[in-house]
């Protein structure tokens, strides 16, 4: 079994038990706080988010710095980046970097965020106090999920997944105990759940650093290299358009639909963008054990190899999450109606197989936008795609102006997923050599036809069986099984390499 899938493996058994976890909390919150906090809350921790979306762009920065010295170091080709810039100086800029940041959450939070909140947002009057109190705790708790970002990456570019997954339990359960905790008090349940929050950063912070110690690349003492400051930071805003389109899509969708049909219709939209996002960490935990091999092989020389994971990595990737997402999609009803039981809201059953259609496509982008990044032209590249996915946003409000329904925003969502792949595949080809017929003949035909020919039979017993729970069961069985079946032949590669 190769280390990647080992890796991967791993990372999908927490991941298994970080979902189950997760939903389970969901459920308890939402019923603990009601449609219209819940809602609030979304909003209010969106909009500090919203203005940190620098934090993805660092985090990404971070990782491929750091794995492509390693991969240079690795290969003994110690020209260029890893004679100048070794891997303990990338920490230390790293963690330079990501003390500036917090200090801009701290002001950008305290300034557009206050604005956002007590001007921009229709929050009721009644919770407006509560709703100004949350938005300091959110700055806070983001100001530590800023500073574990580099710690974070050093664990993921040495490959140690044993504790990217302690951390992933440590929040799933944190969260859980703070559902519980919220349940039968007296105190404001919004601002509790809030404050407890607090909690769970400060012990994963602790956990990560303390597990950081062991890795020679772990120095705080010592210069900081302004050539290779300015490198990361360069590198870092040019990536900064990726993520920002990511939060603005997010974020932004939310905030118009709070703003044109209320609060509590923002409920089934957070939820279904709760459910793909915890089937998304499925497929951002294959990127993590797979992408830093793509880089390393790259930084390395070792393009015929790199490009050679792409392919594989991508076919598992959906191979994975198709797993889950067919049966998921076919009894979207039964399994929410399972998981929030009394707190269960029809809308959201369309909202989510909507969502569902778009982390699909967006599970071919992490392989090869690893690719893309170990060459680091990533200017145009995230220009082109952030561009894409923004513009989901004007056309979701123009479609409200001109009163449209609310899912026309997640339509919007989908076709910009798919214009953005478009474009990903061509800047593959343009930075890295690869051909768009050959990946669209190795990843994309025999990924969409193992799809259609998995969904078959369980699609025919959703259309003649009747509604109930016995049915629904036989049903996603089946449709994890023929999915495993027809995908076998991309998994065992991976078991014998």
């Amino acid at each position: 079994m190769s280390p990647i899938l080992r890796n991967t493996l791993f990372l999908y058994m927490r991941m298994f038990i970080v979902m189950i976890v997760s939903l389970y909390t969901t459920r308890i919150v939402l019923s603990s706080l009601g449609e219209s906090d819940y809602s609030l809350f979304g909003n209010v921790a969106g909009v500090v988010i919203m203005f940190t979306f620098m934090t993805g762009s660092l985090s990404n920065a971070t990782s491929r710095f750091l794995s492509f010295s390693m991969g240079k170091q690795q290969n003994k080709d110690l020209s260029n980046f890893s004679e100048l810039y070794p891997t303990p100086l990338v920490f230390r800029t790293a963690w330079r970097i990501h003390l500036y940041l917090a200090a801009a959450v701290i002001v950008i939070g305290l300034t557009a965020g206050w604005y956002m909140v007590n001007y921009w947002l229709k929050i009721p009057i009644e919770r407006l106090p509560a709703c100004r109190i949350v938005l300091f705790i959110v700055i806070i708790r983001t100001i530590f999920t800023t500073l574990q970002i580099p710690l974070n990456a050093l664990i993921i570019a040495n490959e140690r997944m044993g504790v990217f997954a302690l951390l992933g339990l440590i929040d799933a359960f944190g969260n859980l105990l703070i559902a519980f905790a919220i349940q039968d008090t007296e105190m404001d349940r919004l601002v509790l759940y809030s404050a407890l929050g607090i909690l769970i950063n400060i012990c994963t912070f602790i956990t990560l650093f303390i597990s950081c110690r062991r890795f020679s690349e772990f120095q705080f003492i010592g210069s900081v290299d302004f050539m290779l400051l300015r490198l990361m930071t360069k590198y870092t805003v040019w990536s900064l358009t990726a993520s920002l389109g990511a939060t603005l899509r997010t974020n932004g969708i939310v905030a118009l639909v709070q703003k044109y049909f209320g609060s509590v219709a923002d409920a089934p939209v957070i939820l279904s963008q709760k459910v793909c996002t915890t089937i998304n960490n499925f497929t951002q935990n294959f990127a993590t054990a797979s992408n830093p091999q793509i880089i390393k092989q790259w930084a390395g020389g070792n393009i015929p190899e790199s490009q050679k994971l792409v392919v594989m990595a991508s076919r598992l990737t959906w191979t994975l999450l198709s797993i889950l997402c067919l049966p998921l999609f076919l009894e979207t009803e039964f399994i929410m109606r399972l998981w929030l039981k009394d707190a269960f809201i029809p809308e959201a059953v369309l909202y989510t197989r909507i969502m569902l259609i778009s982390s699909m496509v967006d599970a071919f982008s992490f392989s090869a936008a690893a690719a893309i990044q170990a060459t680091g032209h990533v200017a145009r590249y995230n220009i082109v795609t952030s561009g894409i996915i923004v513009l989901s946003v004007p056309v979701a409000w123009i479609l409200y102006e001109l009163n449209f329904g609310l899912e026309s925003a997640l339509w919007c969502i989908c076709a910009a997923s798919v214009l953005s792949q478009v474009a990903r595949l061509s800047f593959l080809h343009i930075l890295t050599g690869f051909k768009i017929g050959d990946y669209a003949r190795r990843v994309l035909v025999p990924c969409l036809g193992q799809l259609a020919l998995a969904g078959v039979i369980p699609v025919l017993l959703f259309l003649h069986l009747d509604n109930n729970t016995p049915n629904a069961l036989i049903i996603i069985a089946t449709g994890a099984l023929t999915t495993i079946a027809c995908g076998w032949r991309v998994i065992r590669p991976w078991l014998k390499k």
